[in-house]
């Protein structure tokens, strides 16, 4: 570098280079040996979308979708677009690509252990990380990310951290051991779950954790009290896809039935809990999921639940106008012959009405 600078101090010379932030040549001793020959340093930023899309379009022939998931997770870099192009294959572009993770790893191999550590950490949170949420995952309160922010591995946004691209989580997260993963997921969810419930139950699943169901439960509950019950609907379902015997899960598969009818689709919560009653256990269960409301299951629904013990069922559901609620509802009543067995036994009939 220096041998170039004296040669461009006595020759018509244009010199050109590129440079990293970290560790970059042309500050410090090599700058001050130009002795005044002019010096322009230009800030590349990211490729603006359209321009990146043009690369992409240009470098390989995949689906129209496939590129543009390429062109979103490189952010507009474009040796990461490269390298996702090239690896995109029909299984999607969600993998990180190797030399991708070796480029990352590398920067991470580079890091002090507190710093590497603490950067694994924030990948185990999220793209957004509180500081505090770091100290935590490391059991260090006082850990400084200066570093991590020199490094352009994250940025500072408010309170939070922010990582500097979105590949940078992937590679750090997937650096991860198997078991260090699910350790950091547990510790994040039992820091969080006095305060966010739903975020809580997500890091007892990725820690495999049994928790994770009655988690779910507990954050569909709050959803449900403030009358959100598309989204603990939500909750309640990849509650039960954590239940692998067919027979457990009834607390999860009675909260299914009763916001099925909550939300209208009466037909769905007779069968849904129908199936509860197939998982309950005891015959407290099993009277819970029949006629009456429950008050320890999703307190805040008034709502009625008819089991058809026997082989018979029919139903139709019909609206039911009138009513002054503070909070307006559907009303819906379902008219069902259920037989209490088999034998022709007499049809008794049952009203269900769900406000």
């Amino acid at each position: 570098m220096g041998a170039l600078a004296a040669l461009a101090a006595r020759h018509a010379v244009l010199v050109m280079l590129t440079t990293r932030f970290a560790g970059d040549p042309s500050v410090g001793e090599w700058r001050t040996s130009l002795h005044g020959l002019p010096v322009t340093s230009i800030d590349l930023g990211p490729l603006a979308p359209e321009d990146a899309l043009r690369l992409a379009a240009g470098a390989a022939s995949i689906s129209d979708a496939l590129l543009r998931s390429c062109v979103e997770r490189a952010e507009g870099n474009p040796l990461f677009l490269e390298q996702l192009l090239l690896n995109a294959g029909d299984e999607g572009a969600s993998s990180l690509p190797g030399s991708i993770q070796a480029l990352i790893q590398a920067r991470m191999d580079r890091l002090a252990p507190a710093d590497k550590s603490a950067l694994q950490a924030a990948a185990v949170w999220g793209q957004r990380v509180p500081l505090q949420a770091i100290r935590q995952l490391v059991a260090d309160p006082a850990y400084d990310p200066r570093l991590l922010v020199q490094q352009f591995l994250l940025r500072p946004d408010g309170e939070d951290l922010v990582f500097s691209h979105a590949l940078f989580r992937d590679g750090a997260y997937a650096s991860l051991l198997h078991t260090r993963r699910r350790q950091l997921h547990l510790l994040a969810a039992q820091w969080v779950e006095s305060r966010d419930v739903a975020l809580a139950a997500e890091h007892y699943e990725l820690a495999e954790d049994v928790r994770a169901t009655a988690a779910y439960l507990r954050a569909a509950e709050t959803m449900a009290a403030g009358f959100q019950y598309t989204q603990s609907l939500a909750l309640v379902e990849r509650g039960l896809r954590l239940v692998r015997a067919q027979d457990a899960g009834f607390p999860l598969k009675l909260a299914r039935a009763r916001l099925l009818l909550e939300i209208g689709r009466v037909a769905d919560a007779i069968e849904a809990s129908s199936t509860a009653m197939d998982a309950a256990q005891s015959g407290a269960e099993r009277a819970l999921g029949g006629p009456g409301p429950d008050p320890d299951i999703l307190p805040d629904m008034n709502v009625s639940l008819i089991h058809d013990l026997g082989t018979d069922r029919r139903a139709v559901a019909e609206p039911v106008t009138g009513g002054g609620d503070q909070h307006p509802r559907t009303k819906h009543r379902v008219i069902a012959d259920m037989h209490a067995g088999s034998g022709g036994a007499r049809p008794k009939p049952a009203i269900l009405t769900h406000q």
